[in-house]
């Protein structure tokens, strides 16, 4: 649900203008990114009356982890729509014209204008956004019950993960397995069989007897649920949690680990990164990220822009950095259903450090 926003104070003549929903669209996607899903929602109703005058429209953005970017950009804007519904203008803050289209026709004749308000949509307005617009999904039924269920072999005798990957499990990019967070998995094997590490990092010092936060696990949380098997398998003691910001994608991801027999080994949470950030130090509720000792997360950032920025932050706020070696062979044929940010010799392994008395550890591959 990170990635759903609504748009407010629309007049309600405008859902029946005929091109008003395909410019608020493109509106949408001019300032942020593509939509996959755009609906006008009923109107708003109270204890006392239903709101008649104006309606607000939901956006389900394809892209994850930008939708309070959206929300800034869009905030405030002024909208100008002509008597067709096409975007002629728009406007910001101080009234000064930011964007002119040539969409609209010039005839100022039935122009409508308004101002938009933008917010993260709610439990109710995301499911009023599905129900009105369902995402209707080109695929083979037979090869898609084929994937419903896949096994993957880790190389540590005992472990095997059951994945069920089918697209109908979750949505967007947590959908499916990424091949980063299977390659991670394996590394973390390799750290439990050769525990002497040239990294200086071994898998006692990073998991035994620690409280281990997986972020951005998507449908499937590959890493926490091969460390929850190598716990219960050979009685290592760790407190694993597991999380993503999509509500539907942490739905599929408490299946996925109950059908590996590990829902008493992984507490499962929904968490998302922008509020945490908003929120570190206030109030006296202790934060899950804040209490983990070593940190994962693998294909969360998708572009190497994105890389550069986070390591520039993580190095702004104190954390040192190191590139380990990965010792699994990326070049071995993985799983047709893995999806990949790029291919396997792209990845990479990096740890990241507080040196402080209070600290964690965060790894990612990409």
């Amino acid at each position: 649900m990170q990635n759903r926003l609504v748009i407010t104070g629309i007049p309600s003549s405008v859902p029946h203008l005929p091109n008003a929903a395909a410019a608020l669209r493109d509106l949408i996607e001019d300032h942020v990114c593509w939509v996959d899903r755009f609906a006008f929602l009923s109107p708003r109703k109270t204890k006392t009356h239903i709101d008649i005058h104006a309606v607000a429209a939901a956006a389900e953005l394809h892209i994850e982890n930008v939708r309070d970017c959206a929300v800034r950009h869009l905030n405030g804007l002024t909208v100008v729509l002509d008597e067709n519904g096409c975007l002629y203008s728009t406007s910001k803050g101080d009234g000064n014209v930011m964007s002119f289209t040539s969409r609209g026709s010039d005839d100022c004749k039935g122009r409508t204008s308004f101002t938009i308000g933008a917010c993260a949509a709610s439990p109710m307005q995301s499911k009023q956004l599905i129900q009105q617009c369902p995402i209707q999904h080109d695929y083979d039924d037979a090869k898609d019950k084929s994937m419903e269920k896949q096994v993957l072999h880790l190389p540590l005798d005992g472990i095997e993960l059951i994945v069920k990957s089918s697209i109908k499990n979750g949505v967007g990019t947590g959908s499916t397995p990424w091949r980063g967070g299977w390659l991670f998995s394996q590394q973390i094997c390799h750290w439990f069989c050769e525990q002497d590490s040239s990294d200086g990092v071994n898998f006692d010092s990073l998991f035994l007897g620690k409280k281990v936060l997986e972020l951005g696990a998507g449908s499937t949380g590959l890493p926490s649920m091969t460390l929850a098997k190598i716990s219960v398998l050979f009685h290592y003691a760790m407190n694993v949690t597991c999380s993503d910001g999509v509500d539907e994608t942490v739905d599929a991801l408490r299946i996925n680990i109950a059908e590996n027999g590990l829902r008493d080994s992984i507490n499962v949470e929904h968490i998302n990164w922008n509020d945490y950030c908003k929120n570190v130090g206030v109030g006296s509720k202790p934060l899950t990220y804040a209490k983990a000792d070593t940190t994962l997360f693998a294909d969360c950032i998708y572009n190497d822009n994105g890389v550069d920025v986070f390591e520039k932050s993580m190095k702004e706020e104190g954390f040192s950095s190191k590139t380990m070696t990965i010792t699994v062979d990326l070049s071995e044929r993985t799983y047709d259903f893995l999806r990949t940010g790029g291919g396997g010799k792209n990845y990479r392994l990096v740890c990241f450090r507080m040196p402080h008395a209070f600290y964690k550890k965060e790894m990612f591959a990409t």
